[in-house]
């Protein structure tokens, strides 16, 4: 768990990414309570914590948002940013993923929301992975594309995860189903769960593909652990995803793909060589004698023009 300072200020860009727009609805009030609820422990003592819990309470209490509540909720918000800009004029990332996650918390994302975004993302194009956010969002994307590339990036999955506990995805690429794996180089990042990093180097060799140390101009793509998703959420993800998010910069087309995405997509590969294997061993048969498999491989060395000695 992040320290108070840190969970305060990524609040800190919630509550501005909230009013962006100058409204206030029960989604993000829902989303804002959670997210305080988790981690009441923690923020035990914040007055505006506290000020915050029993505003939402009130306003939630007969689940109707009047114009009078929407306009005090947006007032205790401004007196705990203390009527800063909006966007933030901050390179704190945790105030950028909380600002992001403010804006898509009621999973709707108007213009002046996606301009701030824009201009916030801008402000920290140093980053690597706040400059990919900024080429993607300008690469055309539909309502729900953007939104997904939003989530991804902040860590945002309430209704899908029932916690507010930031995970991000990293603007993970999709694998196709059907993606050939053969004589691809694969690198991860962090720990895949379920699976040691022995088992995920034979699972590999098995696709036909091989395991590099290192992120380079010739790696296919990176994998994305869990250990590196809670890293980057604190501005701790390493060199390996700092690179491949350069050379997608640069026009590489290397991908980028989360730990789950994949497990789902590789658990039901065949072996491309599990047919040829299959046929030879049928061909030496079974055999439980060292006679017998050494004049079964002679056999076998025949049809290829080999000679045992």
């Amino acid at each position: 768990m992040k320290n108070k300072s840190l969970e305060l200020v990524r609040l800190k860009g919630i509550l501005a990414g909230i009013g962006t727009d100058s409204m206030v609805n029960e989604k993000e009030l829902l989303f804002l309570d959670a997210w305080l609820r988790e981690r009441q422990a923690q923020l035990e003592g914040d007055g505006d914590v506290v000020d915050l819990l029993e505003q939402i309470a009130d306003v939630l209490e007969d689940g109707v948002i009047t114009q009078d509540e929407m306009d005090d909720t947006l007032n205790l918000i401004d007196c705990i940013l203390e009527y800063q800009e909006n966007p933030p004029h901050s390179t704190n990332l945790q105030e950028v993923f909380g600002f992001i996650q403010g804006v898509v918390a009621d999973n709707v994302i108007e213009e002046t929301e996606l301009q701030a975004i824009r201009e916030l993302l801008e402000r920290n194009d140093d980053v690597p992975m706040c400059a990919l956010l900024y080429s993607k969002i300008n690469d055309g994307l539909n309502h729900d594309q953007l939104k997904q590339a939003l989530k991804s990036f902040s860590g945002h999955y309430l209704e899908e995860t029932g916690s507010t506990q930031d995970w991000s995805s990293f603007l993970g690429d999709e694998l196709p189903p059907d993606y050939d794996f053969r004589g691809k180089k694969i690198c991860f990042t962090g720990g895949v769960t379920g699976m040691p990093r022995s088992a995920l180097k034979s699972h590999v060799a098995k696709l036909g593909a091989t395991v590099t140390k290192s992120v380079t101009q010739s790696t296919d793509f990176l994998v994305v652990g869990d250990e590196c998703s809670r890293g980057w959420i604190e501005h701790n993800y390493g060199t390996k995803l700092d690179t491949a998010c350069k050379l997608k910069l640069k026009g590489h087309d290397i991908l980028i793909v989360s730990g789950e995405e994949w497990l789902s997509k590789t658990a039901n590969q065949k072996d491309p060589q599990s047919e040829t294997r299959n046929s030879m061993w049928s061909k030496f048969g079974d055999h439980m004698d060292l006679d017998s498999i050494a004049k079964a491989t002679e056999r076998l060395c025949e049809q290829v023009n080999l000679s045992v000695n």
